[in-house]
């Protein structure tokens, strides 16, 4: 098979090739039966049918027109045209179904979110995080350079600055998590924060005094209050910095959903543009196979026309032979009735094709 690309002009080179052999063959014998009969003055002037001298031309015709069928075999495509119309609407009706869903999820979710803006998606706060690592950076400095005062190892000094600063630290983190579980839980929170923040209070005072005491008896003077003072510096700030810069967990928990969500809408919006986008394909697609096959069917029925205007041209053909070789110059009464139409065969081509019937 032969086609061009807009798919309307069907070739089949052996149909044609079958055609053209076969009409030549079907007028040579129509013009040999013709002289035949004609010479013996058949059909009788008188005789009512001429039908069964006509006989080897229709024949012969629907011979040629099973043979033709046998070629393009046109129930195929029927099957095909089919097949292609239960697949897309299967198709369509499933990308209509899942458009329909994200459309209605987003529809849930826009009526949650409506008044409510994406929050600004959180970076990496560098500010909060260098005063963090600053501040218990000079923790441990200076509690190591006091402990190398007193006497000891710069290794032991910087161990013992490390677990003071970390114990600091661990106590504050201690004091901020009761603080903002008591925003949910309740006052017993706050009071295990300010229990917490009273025994570090108390343990630093303890602990400002023994360190003044020693470098007291190392002939140098400092008060207690000037290591109680910087101790809580560091403690408070351990406690602020977290608040001021961090958002609670609640909050960042709050905002990553919030940010989920309006990240699904639009994100099903994006599917819903292109299973609609694949709805629309899939519709111009399933028209250019669908034309494909229906010009295949069209040449068929268009064949069949061919075929049905040969065996008109057949039968005329054989009464004009049949005449110029009567003995009797006479036109038989036989030739004024109708021709008769070539018998049925199966082409099933289902009404909603609306092709020309043959």
């Amino acid at each position: 098979m032969e086609t061009n690309s807009n798919t309307k002009n069907i070739h089949f080179p052996e149909v044609e090739k079958l055609l053209d052999s076969s009409r030549k063959e079907l007028l040579e014998n129509a013009k040999r039966d013709a002289k035949y009969y004609g010479m013996k003055n058949r059909p009788a002037l008188t005789e009512p049918s001429g039908l069964h001298y006509l006989a080897p031309i229709k024949t012969q015709c629907e011979k040629i027109r099973a043979d033709m069928l046998a070629i393009i075999q046109p129930d195929r495509y029927i099957t095909a045209i089919q097949t292609l119309d239960a697949n897309t609407k299967a198709k369509a009706a499933e990308l209509t179904a899942d458009v329909e869903r994200l459309e209605h999820e987003n529809d849930v979710d826009n009526r949650d979110l409506e008044g409510k803006t994406p929050p600004e998606k959180r970076k990496p706060n560098y500010l909060g995080t260098g005063l963090t690592i600053a501040v218990n950076l000079v923790d441990v400095i200076f509690n190591s350079m006091i402990f190398e005062y007193l006497g000891h190892s710069l290794l032991y000094s910087i161990v013992f600055g490390i677990g003071v600063a970390s114990a600091l630290y661990i106590l504050s983190k201690a004091i901020l998590y009761f603080m903002r579980r008591g925003a949910i839980d309740g006052i017993k929170h706050y009071l295990a924060a300010a229990g917490c923040f009273l025994v570090t209070t108390a343990a630093l005072w303890e602990f400002s005094v023994s360190r003044s005491t020693v470098m007291t008896d190392s002939s140098a003077n400092f008060s207690p209050a000037f290591f109680f003072i910087l101790n809580m510096l560091f403690f408070i700030s351990s406690i602020l910095i977290p608040i001021l810069f961090f958002p609670a967990k609640k909050d960042a928990d709050c905002d990553k959903d919030l940010c989920s969500r309006f990240a699904a809408v639009e994100k099903r919006k994006e599917e819903i543009k292109q299973k609609k986008a694949q709805l629309e394909s899939l519709g111009k697609t399933a028209d250019e196979e669908k034309a494909k096959h229906m010009a295949v069917l069209s040449y068929t029925a268009h064949t069949m026309h061919r075929i049905s205007s040969m065996y008109h041209e057949a039968v005329a053909y054989f009464k004009g032979q049949n005449l110029l070789s009567r003995q009797d110059r006479s036109n038989p009464v036989s030739f004024s009735e109708p021709i008769p139409d070539l018998s049925g065969i199966q082409f099933n081509l289902p009404p909603s094709l609306n092709l020309p019937e043959a």
